[in-house]
């Protein structure tokens, strides 16, 4: 009875979760990342899903506020349960909600208009993402998720960049820049991730909803740590041109939101030598333009006016009004 009571602490978070019985088996030391049961806890009207995560998952999904319980010795486990009412709605104890309620026995549900779904089920480490594998973004959010919808695709190339450049980009800043744009990067995934959860097949207006606000979050204070806004000038200059030389393409309307949040932080210590520059098609031209004949366009203006040379750096987005 004592073993079973020690790796039901092990495994618990916050030792919410203390049933064992009748679960399937989340190893405080191996995992596995994603493995699911229904149960019924004190403190909540009916039975959720609780969910095999790691410790580091716990803490960076909550902002460092919930972690796996400590065992016996004082050391926290590497994975543990947590339930979804934590995980999903941050709420310790009340109602079940219905993306996380369940029915014992029962470990598929089926919403009615879904528009993604996953033909073969993802790998473990999607479900409780570290922010360091960029291919995370492709193979296992757009993976069951393949939505078109503007801020969920400029959400998908934002998050890549951002954990692509990351090595390079730590190198320039300060260490208050360093530890906005470490949780930054981990930020885009760990928010995302609950979107992934097996029961869950969510349409794409939900989706993109989601990756609005994960957005929004993750560009002014990932994870709760730190703001852009507190951040020095040049590290907060040096992080916005190290996101747009990251891009392959001149149109790159996803570093707007980045530069949205700059100017929001409203001092002056922030501001730098920025133009606006606009270029006006005729209605009856517009409907003709391409990406394409801006980015051709756009770049012979750039080398006729030796901006390069300057050390004049650019971006440009296209609006239809």
């Amino acid at each position: 009875m004592n073993i079973v009571q020690q790796v039901c602490r092990a495994i618990s978070i916050l030792g919410l979760i203390t049933l064992c019985t009748g679960l399937q088996h989340c190893n405080p030391d191996y995992g596995p990342s994603g493995i699911y049961d229904c149960l019924q806890l004190d403190k909540y009207d009916k039975p959720q899903y609780a969910t095999c995560i790691t410790n580091s998952y716990a803490e960076m999904k909550t902002n460092y506020r919930y972690a796996c319980k400590e065992d016996v010795y004082g050391e926290r486990p590497t994975y543990c349960w947590n339930q979804c009412m934590v995980e999903l709605h941050d709420m310790t104890y009340g109602h079940v909600y219905n993306d996380c309620a369940c029915t014992p026995g029962q470990h598929v549900i089926k919403y009615s208009r879904t528009t993604s779904t996953t033909p073969l089920p993802i790998s473990e480490q999607c479900y409780t993402p570290t922010g360091h594998d960029c291919l995370w973004f492709r193979d296992c959010l757009n993976y069951k998720y393949s939505c078109d919808g503007t801020d969920y695709k400029e959400l998908l190339e934002l998050g890549f960049n951002f954990c692509k450049i990351a090595p390079e980009t730590k190198k320039k800043i300060s260490e208050n820049g360093f530890l906005w744009f470490d949780n930054a990067q981990k930020c885009f995934q760990v928010q995302m991730a609950p979107v992934l959860k097996q029961w869950l097949h969510l349409n794409c207006s939900t989706v993109e909803n989601k990756a609005t606000s994960v957005r929004n979050q993750c560009l002014s204070k990932p994870l709760g740590v730190i703001s852009l806004c507190d951040l020095s000038h040049d590290d907060i200059w040096t992080i916005f041109w190290s996101i747009r030389d990251s891009f392959d393409k001149n149109l790159v309307p996803s570093i707007l939101h980045v530069m949205n949040v700059i100017q929001n932080c409203s001092t002056s210590d922030k501001e730098s030598n920025v133009t606006e520059m606009r270029l006006f098609f005729t209605p009856t031209i517009n409907i003709h333009v391409t990406n394409t004949m801006i980015e051709k366009f756009l770049s012979k203006i750039v080398t006729k006016m030796s901006w390069q040379k300057e050390g004049i750096g650019w971006f440009c987005i296209f609006t239809e009004s």
